[in-house]
């Protein structure tokens, strides 16, 4: 039997409540969270996608469904919706309501756990897939990114083929494994992975500070910022004398806060990276989750994007291969805001968050504002990768900036300033 049982917050749902509701663990069945091509004779599918914020978003349906947007998070083993658009009706089955954990400070937040759902994409198709749809958009991923993302896809997704991430043209080359070219492997610097719950799980040699050892880090495309690090692990790897604390991003149970520092130069797995930012959650933030799996820290897109990654989850193996943004500068955003969409879709933005100390709460702007113009020109004629180019651009820059604000015209200028 099929009904409608609760219209949520830009989302809803109709279960399909036959058979025993799922009990939140891993399934057994080795014929459960299984994606496979439709044609076992085809070698290989391309498939582009978006790159914003350094996030990786690709189209499925699900259920039978028109396409829904999803981030790929290495750093995440399943599947979780975490919004739809309005009046939108997705059909699921067999839900049950489950408490999730995750980062920050914030109570376990509910969700729907649901089994045996089909997704697909063109030549791909995944059966019996177990998924999550988070009552409250947890992550605000459409104002973030300034599209429609419905939620994540994580390494599920890629356990049953060979994947070549290629940043520069922004596609996934997904392989058949029985057909993957292995003089192929050449092109690549190849590591170790360890995947529990499909999750992803690397060990590089970290040189910092004059000292060397071994670190495991967590290889989270879902991660937009290069590097978080757990500083109870006592790594090679410490803040500098002119770290700042500052807002690193949002975990499943709200924001996380930290210390943020420029690491002169540092050695990961061979590769060198010069004035890398690197972030070191507090622990308030961080300490209530159990199961971080031993690991040293997270290594996140923006160092990942600096390479064509090879994802080989049958074989356990990572490859890098540099490509043309290798040696691109890290940036920390000069002016001290993060936006988001008014209306994701359309031109239009507002302010997320202000950090303390920086050039945009020295002249006032607040969270809340919404940007009308940046140095003349209308916000609405800006699409958000320009606007984000404009606000992290060279040091010294000024900026011009309008803001509305409890119905009026609120007229700001800062410089953009490298504060670590």
């Amino acid at each position: 039997m099929t009904r409608i049982i609760q219209a949520l917050t830009g989302i809803l749902l109709a279960l399909t409540l036959a058979g025993a509701a799922p009990d939140g663990g891993p399934n057994a069945n080795p014929d459960y969270n299984q994606f496979r091509f439709t044609d076992s004779t085809k070698r290989f599918t391309v498939v582009k996608f978006r790159f914003i914020n350094n996030l990786i978003i690709l189209p499925f349906s699900v259920n039978g469904s028109d396409s829904l947007m999803f981030v790929l998070d290495t750093g995440y083993g399943g599947v979780l919706i975490t919004e739809l658009q309005n009046n939108r009706v997705l059909t699921l089955n067999q839900a049950r309501k489950v408490q999730l954990q995750g980062l920050g400070k914030g109570k376990a937040i509910e969700a729907y756990a649901s089994m045996r759902n089909t997704f697909s994409m063109p030549g791909i198709v995944g059966e019996n897939i177990d998924l999550l749809v988070a009552i409250d958009d947890i992550f605000d991923f459409s104002i973030r990114t300034g599209m429609v993302v419905n939620g994540m896809m994580g390494g599920g997704f890629l356990k049953n083929f060979i994947v070549e991430i290629d940043y520069t043209q922004k596609e996934l080359k997904i392989w058949n494994p029985k057909y993957f070219r292995r003089a192929r492997l050449k092109k690549y610097k190849l590591y170790d992975l360890e995947l529990p719950d499909d999750k992803c799980f690397a060990t590089f040699n970290v040189t910092a500070n004059g000292k060397s050892a071994p670190m495991k880090f967590l290889i989270d495309s879902g991660l937009s910022t290069p590097l978080w690090v757990d500083i109870r692990t006592g790594t090679t790897i410490a803040p500098s004398a002119t770290s700042i604390y500052s807002y690193l991003g949002y975990g499943l149970n709200g924001d996380i806060y930290g210390q943020v520092s420029r690491i002169p130069s540092i050695g990961i797995g061979g590769f060198s990276f010069k004035k890398i930012i690197a972030a070191f959650p507090d622990t308030a933030y961080i300490g209530s989750v159990s199961n971080l799996n031993n690991r040293h820290g997270s290594i996140g897109s923006d160092i990942l994007r600096r390479f064509t990654v090879l994802l080989n989850y049958p074989e356990k193996k990572i490859g890098l291969r540099p490509n043309s943004s290798y040696r691109s500068p890290f940036f920390l955003d000069m002016s001290g805001i993060e936006i988001g969409s008014v209306l994701p879709g359309f031109p239009g933005y507002r302010i997320l968050t202000v950090r303390s100390g920086s050039p945009a709460e020295k002249v006032g702007l607040r969270v809340g504002d919404q940007i009308v113009s940046v140095n003349d020109k209308l916000a609405i004629t800006i699409k958000m990768s320009e606007l984000l180019e404009i606000l992290n651009g060279k040091k010294g820059t000024t900026i011009h900036m309008e803001v509305l604000r409890d119905g009026g015209l609120v007229k700001v200028r800062f410089v953009l300033k490298d504060v670590i």
